[in-house]
């Protein structure tokens, strides 16, 4: 396992972390990372940076998750910011939202896909995407269906709700499930592979802001057909003040996800941590 944040640290069980050395000061320099993913042989490290003139990314490759070398900043990012990476069975598919100077991010989404993490083609627009994804939230992205998975927010006539989106080989993209209140939002936090199937992780949060957020799972056999979502206990040590979901991870029978809970009123104080729920995969 590979973790990106102030330091790349790798572990072998999740238990016991190593602080990568060899690693380069101008990494990090003015770029935020988006994300890192196993694949291409090893690691992949994206990370951008953006003005109001421009978005500039630039990609890092590590055969272990220890040593990382530049892979530069291929031509086929430019002004494309990433929002979900993810190795499948065509290689390494990133999903990217255009920016053009002048006029801002556009409201559509282009495909990147490469073998290796150096060499990078670049797709079409893909109407699937449109009006305007992954503009709010998480976008997420996973190996399946046999191709590649993914989710995150969909947008359409001012309403914030979440979808679902296939593909076989990274370029060509579907809709399949979208999820749309009629009042309030929903909102994405992770994707994960649960037993045969799959899971969203995600927010429901009502039209007043008295009410908390509901943490909801969404579940699937085969990415295409999904259940309405189930919601997820809230805990009881006091009223919700903030609820944030920050990731999913799945096996052949576990499913976990992970967010940011915070707890009191302005009155009494805060007390903010982690909170991670757990659940088991019940075949039908």
């Amino acid at each position: 396992m590979v973790v990106v944040g102030a330091d790349i640290c790798r572990s072998t069980d999740g238990v016991a972390w190593t602080r990568v050395t060899d690693t380069p000061s101008r990494i990090y320099s003015a770029y935020a990372v988006v994300d890192v993913i196993a694949g291409g042989p090893g690691f992949v490290l994206t990370m951008s940076s953006s003005t109001s003139a421009s978005v500039s990314v630039r990609v890092w490759r590590s055969v272990d998750g220890l040593h990382w070398r530049s892979a530069g900043s291929p031509a086929a990012f430019g002004n494309l910011e990433p929002q979900a990476l993810a190795a499948g069975p065509r290689g390494i598919v990133i999903l990217g939202q255009p920016y053009k100077s002048g006029f801002g991010y556009v409201p559509t989404i282009a495909p990147l896909r490469s073998p290796d993490g150096i060499t990078w083609s670049r797709g079409l627009r893909q109407r699937a995407f449109e009006p305007l994804s992954f503009g709010w939230g998480r976008a997420s992205m996973i190996r399946g269906g046999p191709g590649y998975v993914a989710a995150g927010s969909y947008q359409p006539r001012s309403r914030v709700g979440a979808a679902v989106w296939t593909s076989p080989d990274g370029f060509t993209w579907k809709r399949v499930y979208s999820v749309l209140p009629a009042s309030g939002f929903v909102e994405v936090g992770g994707l994960a592979r649960i037993g045969p199937g799959y899971a969203v992780v995600g927010l429901v949060a009502p039209p007043s802001q008295e009410d908390p957020a509901t943490p909801t799972v969404w579940l699937s056999p085969d990415a295409t057909r999904w259940r309405s979502g189930v919601s997820l206990p809230l805990p009881t040590d006091g009223p919700v003040a903030s609820l944030e979901i920050t990731g999913a991870a799945g096996g052949s029978a576990r499913l976990v996800a992970a967010g940011n809970l915070c707890v009191g009123s302005r009155w009494d104080g805060f007390s903010c941590r982690a909170e991670v729920w757990t659940a088991t995969y019940r075949a039908p």
